[in-house]
C-alpha cells in the first residue's frame, strides 16, 4: 500500500484511521516487543524498568509503531510521560500500513486525549507535523469536534508563532547606556581677587544643575 492509493481526507479516511489504530493495538499484542506490550497495557512501572535497562525507548514494533504512540492511542497519560522523559521522540511516525498514522500529539488529538494533548505540547511537541494527507493535530481536532484540544493546539500554534516573528523580544539587553556627566557649579569657583582682610567674610552659594 502506498499513500497515493489511500483514501483522501473525510469519512474513508476516519475509516482508514481507525482501522490504523486497530491495527497498531492487534499487531502490538501478536508481535510486538516487551516495551510496547508494556506500553500498551499502560504498565508504567514496568516500561520505566525496561527503558532502565537499556531499551531503546524508540524501538519500532512489528505493528510498525513506537511505545509513545501505542501509548498515546490507549490514552495511558502517566505512560507516555515515562517514554517522553527517558527519551522516546514525540516527532517519530514510522509508516503502519503502508502511511504513516501520525505523530503521537496527532494520534492523541484524534482519538480526544486532552491530557495527552496537553502535556506532550508542554514538552514542545511540533504542532505543524502533517500526516500523509496533510493533516495537522489541529485539523483532525477541529473535524471531530474537540473544542479543548483545539483551543489547546490554537494556543500553542500562536506562541510558536509569536517567537517565530519576534525571536529578539525575550532575550535581555546586553548594551548598556552610557550615565550623564553631572557637572556642578561649584566645582568651579572663580579666583579670589583683591587684597586679604582677615576679618572678612563670604557666603558662596551653589547652584546643582542636573
Amino acid at each position: 500500500i502506498n499513500a497515493a492509493s489511500l483514501p483522501r481526507p473525510g469519512v474513508m479516511l476516519r475509516v482508514y484511521l481507525l482501522i490504523v489504530c486497530a491495527a497498531v493495538l492487534g499487531l502490538t499484542t501478536a508481535c510486538s516487543s516487551l516495551l510496547i506490550s508494556a506500553a500498551q497495557d499502560g504498565d508504567t512501572k514496568r516500561v520505566i524498568a525496561l527503558l532502565d535497562q537499556g531499551t531503546d525507548p524508540n524501538e519500532v514494533g512489528g505493528s510498525g509503531a513506537t511505545a509513545l504512540q501505542v501509548a498515546a492511542v490507549e490514552g495511558h497519560l502517566e505512560t507516555v510521560k515515562a517514554l517522553v522523559d527517558r527519551g522516546a521522540d514525540m516527532e517519530k511516525r514510522p509508516p503502519v500500513l503502508g502511511a504513516s498514522m501520525g505523530t503521537p500529539l496527532y494520534l492523541a488529538a484524534y482519538l480526544g486525549h486532552t491530557q495527552i494533548v496537553q502535556f506532550l505540547l508542554s514538552r514542545g511537541a511540533d504542532t505543524g507535523m502533517r500526516n500523509d494527507w496533510g493533516q495537522t493535530a489541529l485539523d483532525v481536532a477541529r473535524e471531530r469536534g474537540y473544542p479543548r484540544i483545539v483551543q489547546l493546539l490554537e494556543q500553542a500554534e500562536a506562541r510558536a508563532l509569536a517567537k517565530e516573528q519576534s525571536p529578539g523580544l525575550l532575550a535581555p539587553s546586553t548594551t548598556q547606556m552610557p550615565l550623564p556627566k553631572l557637572t556642578s557649579d561649584v566645582d568651579r569657583l572663580p579666583a579670589a581677587t583683591g587684597r586679604e582682610n582677615k576679618h572678612a567674610y563670604a557666603v558662596v552659594i551653589g547652584i546643582e544643575q542636573y
